[in-house]
């Protein structure tokens, strides 16, 4: 699974907001001009990096810091599960 620091998170976002140089972590993405068909893609995106985050779960806070924290919690859940398999795997 590819990590994603917030630096770069931020990047891409502004990157695919039209006239958005900066933004704050609690600002509203949609309101700022981030589309829905751009979150679909994010998702899709991140989905195939390992990062299993949804369109709705995106939509349902669209603000940088929620969709970092999102992600920060879904890597250390993948953490946590790929450590378990590689125990299990000790046991057979």
């Amino acid at each position: 699974m590819q990590r994603i620091s917030f630096d770069e998170l931020k990047k891409l976002i502004v990157s695919n907001i039209e006239g958005a140089d900066d933004i704050s972590g609690d600002q509203n993405l949609i309101e700022l001009g981030l589309n829905s068909l751009k979150i679909m893609r994010f998702a899709a995106k991140w989905k195939k990096q390992g990062i299993n985050v949804t369109f709705s779960q995106l939509m349902k806070d669209p603000c940088l810091d929620s969709w970092y924290k999102l992600i920060e919690s879904n890597s250390n859940e993948e953490k946590k599960l790929k450590k378990r398999k590689y125990h299990q795997s000790l046991n057979r």
